[in-house]
């Protein structure tokens, strides 16, 4: 529940409120300055900010068949510098007491928020709508008090969502990812990075190349050399092994100098 504040939160409620016991509940609370006029849109407005659209859940049913919740929904949507909301009050059994499907409530609320963009509240009655009103008030004075309040620079929410997608890669992990981003400032700025390093690699193997061909060359020739001197050596040995005792035409004739 919000603390009570040192002046009064100003809340104003349409004079077609008063027999909701909204109103009478609001009366009760000391911290709250409550004003009754005629409102052209919604039933209360707090703090000048917030514009709020009560119904409870056999309202809401009505207005769902005669059409009059969208065009509410449209109005409120429109409104300047005012922030809207809507609240439905009513038990859980009231969904089920309630002129129009439950299914068919539930969808209208579904287009209220999600189409409308409407922000929806549920009270179980009028006491507490009336502190949900209040405790609006006082969130809302104290935002203008010490005005927006900040969660972080834009720039570290950038570099942790950085972080994120680099977390994403095989074998990296937050402390690498960390110094990735430290180190390149962006994704971009890694690709180009790495992009110039596959560049620069290229040129250092062109560069290498007539070396490292020059010395398979060489490495071929001496591969030859050594087979031809086996080879040879092998030949010769064989050859005087057969010229000591030949034992055929052939080989006296090969034995001959």
């Amino acid at each position: 529940m919000a603390r009570p504040t040192s002046q009064p939160v100003r809340i104003n409620a349409d004079d077609r409120e008063r027999a909701g016991g909204v109103v009478d509940a609001l009366q009760a609370m000391e911290d709250v300055d409550l004003s009754i006029e005629h409102l052209r849109l919604g039933d209360y407005r707090v703090e000048n900010t917030l514009l709020v659209e009560r119904k409870t859940v056999a309202d809401l049913a009505i207005s769902i068949l005669d059409g009059r919740l969208f065009r509410q929904a449209g109005r409120l949507a429109r409104a300047a510098a005012v922030t809207p909301c809507l609240i439905v009050e009513g038990a859980a059994e009231d969904f089920d007491r309630a002129a129009v499907p439950r299914a068919a409530l539930q969808g209208a609320l579904i287009t209220a928020t999600l189409i409308y963009g409407l922000p929806l509240l549920y009270s179980t009655g009028p006491a507490e709508t009336a502190r949900l009103l209040r405790i609006a008030a006082c969130q809302l004075r104290r935002r203008t008090a010490r005005g927006p309040e900040r969660f972080g620079s834009k720039s570290d929410s950038d570099d942790r969502l950085r972080m994120l997608m680099l977390e994403a890669v095989p074998d990296i992990g937050p402390v690498r990812a960390k110094a990735l981003v430290e180190a390149f400032g962006t994704i971009e700025g890694l690709a180009a990075a790495r992009r110039q390093g596959a560049r620069r690699d290229r040129r250092h193997r062109a560069r290498d190349r007539p070396a490292a061909q020059t010395h398979r060359v060489r490495q071929h020739a001496l591969n030859i050399s050594v087979d031809n001197l086996v080879w040879s050596g092998q030949t010769r040995f064989w050859r005087r092994r057969s010229c000591t005792s030949p034992t055929s035409p052939r080989q006296r004739r090969s034995c001959r100098p």
